[in-house]
């Protein structure tokens, strides 16, 4: 197997990783507190606006709609699931981006390649070991979703930046 599959392997596996230990972590109903109240809004408990992201309010409405009686279950591991995708989009982007910022030549090809994985493995590392980032990804906050939008617009916006299309600048504006 060469570097190239080792380094596009290295973002699943930090990804599937992070998603196995939330999960033996998470809780399987509704926390009290911030989460309760979130639940509460989606299931349209109490006549609050949300203040929530509307594409995860919209989500978290939909699935409410389906499944109310598991609405807690369903939205922690929406949580789980953002939060481990978001833990290996970094590290595919600080892997591109130490990579595209560092001079590569003959000599030194594979030390680039070490470094640019490392850094990768090291953001992706802080970022799913992170309390704050850990609390969120095992209970129902919005805050694994923005993380992973962010991510995402990124990785779009970076992508429109290197080949101009009218589309992924349309996609742009429509997660933004």
């Amino acid at each position: 197997m060469n570097r190239l599959r080792i380094e596009h392997l290295l973002g699943i596996v930090l990804a599937v990783g992070a998603g196995l230990m939330y999960w033996l972590t998470m809780g399987a109903g509704a926390f009290p507190g911030e989460p309760a109240r979130l639940l509460a809004q989606a299931a349209r408990l109490n006549e609050t606006p949300t203040t929530l992201c509307p594409l995860w309010a919209f989500t978290l409405d939909m699935v409410g709609r389906a499944y109310p009686a598991r609405l807690a279950e369903i939205a922690n591991w929406l949580s789980l699931v953002c939060g481990a995708l978001a833990v290996g989009l970094l590290y595919y982007l600080v892997e591109g981006v130490l990579r595209a910022v560092i001079e590569v030549d003959d000599r030194n090809e594979n030390w680039v390649t070490v470094v640019s994985s490392a850094g990768g493995v090291a953001a992706a590392l802080a970022l799913a070991f992170s309390i704050p980032f850990w609390h969120a990804a095992v209970r129902c906050y919005p805050a694994t979703w923005h993380l992973l939008l962010l991510f995402v617009l990124t990785v779009v916006f970076g992508s429109f930046a290197r080949q101009p299309a009218v589309w992924r600048l349309a996609l742009v504006g429509w997660l933004a």
